[in-house]
């Protein structure tokens, strides 16, 4: 059985590979729109009717692996679903370009509106 750091090694290998021909990667946030808060469960239990076995790593692992490679990635929002939910955009940089994942995020939020839409609640 692999120790965490290994895992975390082979995770950074592979996201630094992906992106060494490419200054950054965008992804979505989570891979579903926002839920109602799930308790200690870290997420729902059923998503589309498909029971999700471990919902606290499912529903970070888009988020996860970037930090445990050891990557800059900052979110945005970047819309809602037909049901007024929230949408997140995850963008994710080569090591040490924190700058330019900063950079990248400020320009997004510029030229869109997302940033200033609110859910209804």
């Amino acid at each position: 059985r692999a120790s965490c750091s290994a895992r975390c090694a082979v995770v950074r290998r592979c996201r630094c590979r992906a992106a060494s021909n490419r200054r950054r990667m965008v992804t979505a946030t989570t891979p579903t729109p926002a839920f109602p808060h799930a308790g200690d469960l870290g997420g729902v239990a059923v998503v589309d009717g498909v029971a999700v076995d471990m919902p606290g790593l499912f529903f970070h692992h888009l988020t996860e692996s970037p930090s445990h490679a050891g990557l800059p990635a900052i979110s945005v929002p970047c819309g809602f679903t037909v049901d007024g939910l929230p949408v997140g955009l995850q963008i994710i940089g080569a090591a040490l370009e924190d700058l330019s994942v900063v950079r990248a995020a400020a320009r997004y939020e510029q030229a869109t509106s997302w940033t200033s839409r609110r859910p209804v609640v």
